[in-house]
């Protein structure tokens, strides 16, 4: 009776889902990206790297699998542009950084490829910024200012930090990869206000002076980082400072280039 009972309530909820149109697939992904982010830490925490890395894109993939059939799902949006950023930065950008300074093809390849999923992990980032936030286009097609100005006037909460880290860490990662590019190029003031627009609290700072290593970095990354802004923050701010770095690199780059067509 009991189990009759049981199969009577699935049933029922099934049925009434159907008469009210609910999208069952749509039930099942938005469903599926919770578990996801509750299972993130074991993604985090496996000890074998090179498991972990041949793993990633299947994960990868099924979020992409997620994103057709629930679109607007904001928890999909932000494990898929960790899961791109975390995959790119840990393991192409380590066999770009390995490959033979003579194989000149086989470098612009994989520097195709990390500007590829990087750029693919910006646009879950941006997806869930526009989500949460009108006006990006408008503001960003204005040039830099009115861009600044938009990010005062959005973000006020420290809650929101997380969601302008990503955005800005995914934009400015495809153009390092990508500093012969000028268009790419022009974009690296945006990134750089997205960063400096994050939140800083006493206690963040104190947290930057320590910089993660590089299996905490990437592990965090690559797990895909849950939980609270303050949870988080210790490997926030050693990212933030990379990101600051790198921006700082690819502007040198920018200047050395116009120096030289001012001479020419």
């Amino acid at each position: 009776m009991r189990y009759f009972g049981v199969f009577t309530s699935l049933a029922l909820m099934l049925w009434g889902m159907l008469i009210l149109g609910c999208d069952l697939g749509k039930f099942a992904a938005d469903s599926t990206a919770n578990v996801f982010e509750r299972a993130g830490p074991a993604f985090n925490q496996h000890w074998d790297w090179e498991f972990a890395g041949a793993a990633a894109p299947a994960s990868t993939m099924q979020l992409e699998g997620l994103h057709r059939v629930s679109p607007d799902n904001e928890q999909i949006h932000m494990a898929a542009a960790k899961a791109y950023m975390g995959y790119t930065f840990g393991w192409i950008e380590d066999e770009l950084m390995r490959v033979d300074p003579m194989d000149m093809d086989e470098e612009e390849r994989l520097q195709r490829r990390a500007r590829w999923m990087y750029m693919r992990g910006r646009y879950f980032a941006l997806r869930l910024m526009k989500s949460r936030h009108d006006g990006f286009d408008e503001a960003y097609e204005g040039g830099l200012e009115p861009f600044q100005r938009w990010l005062q006037e959005e973000f006020e909460d420290p809650e929101e930090a997380e969601e302008l880290f990503w955005l800005g860490y995914t934009w400015a990662s495809a153009i390092n990869v990508s500093r012969t590019d000028p268009d790419m190029i022009a974009d690296l003031a945006f990134t750089r206000a997205l960063i400096e627009r994050q939140v800083v609290t006493p206690s963040n700072v104190e947290a930057m002076a320590d910089l993660p290593s590089r299996e905490e970095l990437l592990g965090s990354i690559a797990g895909g980082l849950t939980g609270s802004v303050a949870g988080i923050v210790g490997v926030l701010g050693g990212l933030i400072r990379d990101v600051m770095y790198m921006i700082e690199e690819v502007a040198k780059v920018q200047a050395a280039g116009d120096t030289e067509q001012g001479a020419n």
